[in-house]
């Protein structure tokens, strides 16, 4: 399948984006460091049998511009929700972050949480995994390699995100609180095998705190996926998702 791409003029630069769907919710897929939007292509079709579903190149991917500022979270976060106006998609929204990709939501919750309806956290970044003391600094290392080694390719080097996850993550703690909206964080429990034990067991730890962020949280464990459960395990993804939604619109009809 080809997804049909379309350009958002920000402030920022140009955003290639792909829509699809028409209904509610509004689902934002966020990508993973360097990622493409394509990675979500398993997911979308599905999910926009009854939902607006929108997927984009953040600057410096694709087809987007490449950035001309640091690409910190606070900056992500501003040209995303930018992308968001042009593209016609007002808010509320359920924000979907895979990988480093679950920073950015969370810190757009934090910044906006009247724009934020739930947040579904796919094998997603805890600001532990970037930012622990140094008994932790081997970990982190490999951590960071790992990131190297996804975006590596970037177009602008020292513009690129991996070069400012410390900075996203103090705009984390800075920001907030985390509105008490529904939260589900999928975790892949299939270890990598490039990944070494220690780091993927304090990683599944990591994004298990990831459910104290609200009262209304659940753990899914994909079982068959280590880092892309879009891909292995899509069906379970958006299954994930699909709660999410009901639950969205469950609160809705109890609440009016």
């Amino acid at each position: 399948m080809k997804l049909n791409k379309q350009i958002a003029k920000t402030s920022y630069g140009e955003i290639e984006y792909s829509l699809m769907g028409q209904g509610e919710p509004k689902v934002i897929l966020v990508n993973g460091a360097g990622g493409p939007l394509e990675g979500w292509i398993r997911i979308m079709p599905e999910l926009a049998k009854t939902k607006t579903v929108f997927a984009y190149n953040r600057l410096g991917v694709g087809k987007s511009s490449n950035p001309t500022s640091k690409q910190d979270g606070i900056t992500i976060v501003e040209t995303l929700r930018e992308a968001l106006k042009r593209a016609g998609l007002q808010p509320p929204y359920l924000l979907v972050g895979h990988s480093l990709g679950g920073l950015y939501v969370q810190l757009y919750a934090k910044i906006y949480p009247s724009e934020v309806e739930a947040v579904v956290f796919a094998e997603a970044s805890h600001p532990k995994d970037v930012k622990q003391n140094s008994s932790h600094g081997k970990e982190i290392r490999g951590l960071n390699k790992i990131f190297d080694m996804v975006d590596s390719w970037f177009p602008s080097k020292q513009l690129r995100e991996t070069k400012f996850v410390s900075d996203t993550v103090e705009m984390i703690h800075q920001n907030g609180p985390f509105p008490n909206i529904p939260v589900y964080v999928l975790i892949g429990y299939k270890k990598n095998l490039f990944m070494p034990k220690d780091l993927f067991q304090k990683r599944v730890e990591n994004q298990k705190e990831l459910l104290k962020l609200s009262e209304i949280s659940y753990l899914i464990k994909a079982e068959g996926s280590s880092h892309f459960p879009q891909v292995r395990q899509p069906e379970l993804l958006v299954k994930t998702i699909e709660t999410c939604a009901d639950q969205i619109r469950q609160g809705e009809s109890h609440s009016s």
